[in-house]
């Protein structure tokens, strides 16, 4: 990635987790951080990817941004998505790990590297490891 992207992405996640305190926890934040401290392989509605993340309060205590570092992270790369995916949800992962789904299937079908199709399958495992 240029440069400049490199700064937009870091000052987005600067400003997301500075601001991420102004607003209490959303609901399925809370939900995260509840099913967190009882992991599973897997849960009714979803999988255990979300709640797994969502142990980041483990790391920098139970506050709005320690469950949406990550998030911010994961979609600080894509800073088109910044008003829709600020939530420590599945959201962000969903959409990062099937945009490296379709960059790497693009990559082996254009540029005729199979071996990319390894990490498509990869990227498509985790995704479906975090929504249905």
């Amino acid at each position: 990635m240029p440069r400049p992207a490199w700064v937009i992405a870091a000052a987005y996640v600067v400003l997301e987790l500075a601001l991420s305190d102004r607003y209490d926890f959303q609901q399925d934040e809370l939900y995260f951080l509840v099913a967190s401290h009882h992991l599973a392989f897997g849960y009714v509605d979803q999988p255990p990817l979300a709640v797994l993340l969502a142990r980041t309060t483990d790391l920098f205590g139970v506050n709005p941004a320690a469950i949406q570092i990550l998030p911010a992270l994961a979609v600080a790369i894509a800073p088109v998505f910044v008003l829709a995916m600020h939530v420590g949800n599945t959201t962000p992962y969903d959409l990062l790990a099937w945009t490296v789904v379709t960059v790497c299937a693009a990559t082996a079908l254009l540029r005729d590297r199979p071996r990319w199709w390894l990490g498509a399958g990869v990227a498509a495992g985790i995704g479906v490891e975090d929504e249905y």
